[in-house]
């Protein structure tokens, strides 16, 4: 986990980022605003050469004073325009770099499904069981980033737009909030509560809302147990929270998946106890969530009978 690029993807642009494009705005205009004075002056300078003496009427010292003003004209005109060179060109430069400073949005991505995929033998320790106790069923991994449910509202009402540009024409297609949320959660199942996660980010080359932090639930299944691993990790520093926890199936009542009025979902394990575990995850069609819950069903059934 590069958690100094990936600190400045969240933070980006921030003040000196801000600042790099105010350079470049201003060095834009100084740009504009100092050929226009060499013009100007240049124009006047011309007028004053050819006509000067003609309309004047008051000798040479009218002469002096219009060609001296051109001359300031002109001067200003070529300060400004190496202020506004020299500005444009070292924000410019700074804005790159700091921009080729931090993770991409495939970069980070990736970092997290690197740390998914450790999950799975961190469980099985955690359990304290080996791989080959746990083969009744495929492992089911369930998570994504968090964000606070307040934030994840406001994503989920708003019209999302992506643009795209080809052949010279740019199309604007709107685009479901879940598409945009497919991988935030609202909710922890280590906290049992919202977590307060402010910070996020949507994409820099697509228009996917990612977090700071993210959190993930493995489930194991051997001959008697479900055996539930989650850890709550953060792509900015080293701070993670884990919990581990087994379940017989005969105490399991009924599992499925739910829906929120804000577009997050979640994996729901009823137990004969009354608890009721929620487990966030990401967009129900792009996790296969539904087979899952058929396939837990279906070994519930079969080792309560």
């Amino acid at each position: 986990m590069n958690y100094e690029r990936n600190t400045r993807y969240f933070k980006f642009p921030g003040t000196d980022g801000v600042l790099a494009i105010v350079g470049i705005f201003i060095g834009v205009i100084l740009l504009i605003v100092g050929p226009i004075f060499i013009f100007s002056g240049s124009v006047n300078q011309s007028f004053v050469d050819e006509f000067g003496d003609v309309y004047s009427g008051l000798g040479m010292d009218d002469l002096l004073a219009g060609n001296k003003a051109a001359a300031n004209e002109i001067g200003m005109g070529k300060i400004l325009l190496f202020i506004g060179i020299a500005l444009f060109a070292i924000s410019l430069v700074f804005f790159l770099i700091k921009y080729k400073g931090i993770s991409k949005d495939v970069d980070l991505d990736m970092q997290v499904q690197d740390a998914v995929n450790q999950l799975g033998k961190t469980a099985l320790v955690k359990h304290g069981v080996t791989e080959e106790q746990v083969q009744m069923s495929a492992p089911i991994v369930l998570g994504g980033y968090v964000l606070a449910k307040d934030l994840a509202a406001q994503l989920f009402a708003k019209r999302h737009v992506k643009k795209e540009t080809a052949g010279g024409k740019t199309t604007s297609t709107v685009v479901p909030s879940s598409v945009v949320m497919g991988s935030v959660i609202s909710s922890s199942l280590i906290t049992g509560e919202d977590i307060p996660v402010v910070n996020y980010k949507k994409g820099f080359q697509d228009i996917k809302v990612r977090t700071p932090i993210a959190e993930y639930t493995v489930l194991h299944f051997s001959g008697e147990k479900m055996f539930v691993y989650t850890q709550q990790f953060s792509l900015i520093d080293s701070e993670k929270k884990e919990q581990s926890q087994n379940y017989s199936y005969r105490d399991i009542s009924s599992v499925s998946t739910e829906t929120s009025n804000i577009g997050t979902h979640a994996f729901i394990i009823k137990l004969s106890t009354g608890k009721v575990l929620s487990i966030p995850c990401c967009d129900v069609k792009a996790t296969g969530i539904n087979e899952s819950v058929t396939a837990l069903m279906q070994l519930v059934r079969d080792k309560k009978n």
